[in-house]
């Protein structure tokens, strides 16, 4: 079983009490899936925070805003608000270093941090995939993935198409509810290569303004490439992308906000391009990005 556990922070932090309350209500929840679901190895991995700059740091700061507090936190500090960790590097990171030191029920419970990873990437949601497909390949008869988010989701169903995986592959929601991604792919067959091209919930790549993944998913079935993005704006008779982009301006009363029309055919290509390169395979260790041409703020 697998867990990103910076989504355990963010569901179970109680109302009041202190940080080691947090520590304890995850333990206890981590206890009670272990049991449970007759686990005989479980691995808890976070989010990764590193000191350079990259694509995801960039989103965090984004998300956070300004004005976020930082707390000298130890397991006996008050709770501070949900938001002033959540939104906080500094406090989440802190956290983590205080629940990866946290004494577990028992020892099949692995708290796997940065670096202790087999692949050094920041987002824990792709380190479990990686880590899917390692127990895959050692012949683990059963894989079950505790996440509530559609990320997941994606990558579960498209990975495990891709890499022929054998094992019953599960994904439990926090309501205890269990996804079959086996018999996702059976369902969606050969369509499962499309999946992640038309999940739009990506932090380091370029994304359709107010397209979501469920209309994605509906035109998906239906459409490919170009025409899907076509479908994806409404515009299935037009000629090309540019064309809907004027078709789209045009009919408007009022000057539409320059993000919402369609992207160019340009933009489209590099979009797709960007999506492809992501997919490709997984993830390696975020590089340097002024070594790409983008200059650091300080």
């Amino acid at each position: 079983m697998m867990n990103n556990d910076m989504m355990s922070v963010s569901t179970l932090q109680p109302v009041a009490g202190t940080i080691g309350d947090i520590a304890s209500s995850i333990n206890a929840h981590l206890a009670n899936a272990y049991t449970a679901a007759g686990a005989d190895k479980t691995l808890v991995i976070f989010d990764s925070y590193n000191d350079e700059p990259s694509a995801k740091d960039h989103e965090r700061r984004r998300r956070a805003g300004v004005g976020a507090t930082e707390y000298k936190l130890t397991l006996n500090t008050p709770l501070p608000g949900r938001e002033a960790v959540m939104k906080s590097t500094s406090n989440k990171t802190q956290l983590l270093r205080l629940l990866c030191t946290y004494d577990l029920i028992t020892d099949k419970i692995l708290l796997v941090n940065h670096m202790d990873r087999i692949v050094k990437h920041e987002e824990a949601d792709i380190t479990l995939i990686s880590y899917m497909l390692e127990a895959a390949r050692a012949g683990a008869p059963t894989l079950r993935i505790l996440s509530d988010d559609t990320v997941v989701f994606i990558l579960l169903v498209y990975w495990a198409w891709k890499a022929n995986v054998q094992s019953a592959v599960q994904m439990e929601k926090w309501d205890g509810t269990i996804l079959d991604i086996n018999a996702s792919i059976r369902t969606l067959g050969d369509k499962c290569q499309g999946l992640l091209g038309m999940h739009t919930g990506c932090d380091a790549v370029s994304y359709p303004c107010g397209k979501g993944k469920a209309s994605a998913l509906k035109l998906l079935q239906g459409n490919t490439g170009i025409e899907f993005f076509l479908a994806l704006y409404g515009q299935k008779k037009a000629k090309s992308v540019n064309n809907a982009h004027y078709q789209v301006y045009s009919r408007r009363k009022k000057p539409p906000e320059l993000k919402k029309p369609p992207p160019t055919d340009v933009n489209v290509m590099l979009h797709i391009l960007r999506a492809h390169l992501q997919v490709s395979e997984p993830p390696a260790e975020a590089r340097d990005i002024t070594t790409f041409g983008w200059e650091v703020a300080k």
